[in-house]
């Protein structure tokens, strides 16, 4: 029994469960059931059927859970020590991959193994930049300062035409967001739009207003993009997804990067300081790496069809707790919480298929448990 969302890979719908404890007059309650993710000596340790109760004031781990899934216990000076000799270790590779290849000093303040050698993706698709020597008073509070850039045009245009994108960043919590636009003369609106949703967020009006280091709107090159943009090229480079996909690569790296930990910040994340919550790191799985999706009956081609379909990893959706694949039979996009991965395998879309009939940014489903596809929007 755990007493916090955040440990829950996967998190049933709301329900009433009743829990016996060995005080008979105490009365306790889980409200949902779903998986684990424990890191245990840099080992990643799934648990199933696990009870949500917020309730309790410490986590419950079951021994005879443990000893029926044949896992190794021994005690020694009142402790319990786990013998996982079979479960996968997670690299100081996997790890970097997964978070978007960050430094290395990311995955030591992460408490993640850092011997691997220097990713060879990174080498090739990270800039040396001189650093920008202008420098800004002192950020103290959200939107105090807020920096714009628009990048583009990008060709080829994205799977849905955006040929830019508007990076906005708070300079007191180093938060991100990206919007995607198809035209440059949409960069107003889309700023106006995203400036009245920050300030309906905290509660308070923005300040102070830098446009690409002071000056208006300008064309940039991709490859001068910022150190969070390199990501994007690393991401999308280190798979098999065609250059329409270079939105979907950005999207997902200003996420990861809002999860990594700052320097400059007292090692806290942007999403930490933003929001005030911790991240959810554990659901994490390399961009771009083969999917197995779990597909509904109704959706299902005939009786004896297969119960699952291959995709390929895009991002997340619904704060991070779905992942949002590419369903490489129709080449559309689904949003499921219901699917593994395989993060050895990176699959390449039919060669046959033109941009102009993958229209993934713009048909978005969502596979939930009520065997319903719906539709959604593109991701932003």
């Amino acid at each position: 029994m755990f007493n916090s969302q955040k440990f829950f890979l996967s998190l049933s719908d709301p329900t009433n469960i009743p829990v016996t404890t060995g005080d008979t007059n105490t009365s306790l309650k889980a409200v949902g059931v779903g998986k684990v993710s424990l890191l245990c000596d840099s080992r990643p340790l799934e648990l199933d059927d696990c009870l949500y109760g917020p309730n309790l004031k410490c986590n419950l781990i079951s021994l005879l859970a443990l000893f029926k899934n044949k896992l190794t216990i021994n005690r020694s000076n009142n402790m319990f020590s786990i013998e996982l000799n079979n479960f996968t270790l997670l690299s100081a590779s996997n790890g970097h991959q997964r978070l978007g290849h960050p430094g290395l000093a990311v995955l030591k303040k992460l408490g993640l193994p850092t011997n691997d050698a220097m990713c060879t993706v990174c080498k090739l698709n990270k800039a040396h930049k001189q650093p920008f020597k202008e420098k800004f008073e002192d950020a103290l509070s959200p939107l105090d300062w807020v920096h714009i850039d628009l990048v583009g045009p990008i060709h080829p245009a994205s799977i849905s035409g955006s040929q830019y994108f508007l990076s906005i960043t708070d300079q007191a919590t180093s938060y991100k967001i990206t919007k995607f636009l198809r035209k440059k003369s949409d960069a107003y609106e889309e700023f106006l739009t995203t400036k009245t949703f920050l300030e309906n967020q905290k509660d308070q009006r923005l300040k102070k207003l830098v446009c690409n280091q002071g000056g208006e709107f300008l064309n940039k090159r991709v490859e001068l993009l910022a150190r969070e943009h390199d990501k994007a090229r690393c991401l999308l480079n280190s798979c098999n997804l065609p250059p329409e996909y270079w939105a979907e690569a950005v999207n997902t790296a200003v996420l990861l990067s809002n999860f990594n930990p700052t320097q400059s910040r007292d090692s806290k994340s942007p999403y930490y300081l933003w929001t005030g919550q911790e991240q959810r790191l554990n659901q994490l799985r390399t961009f771009g790496c083969l999917a197995f999706m779990a597909i509904p009956k109704l959706h299902r081609s005939w009786k004896l069809a297969p119960a699952g379909e291959r995709g390929a990893l895009l991002g997340y959706k619904n704060n991070n707790t779905s992942y949002r694949i590419l369903w490489l039979h129709y080449k559309k996009v689904a949003i499921t919480k219901h699917a593994t991965f395989d993060e050895t395998s990176f699959p390449s879309l039919n060669q046959d298929h033109s941009p102009a009939d993958i229209t993934t940014d713009q048909q978005c489903f969502t596979i939930g448990k009520t065997d319903s596809i719906t539709a959604s929007g593109e991701p932003q």
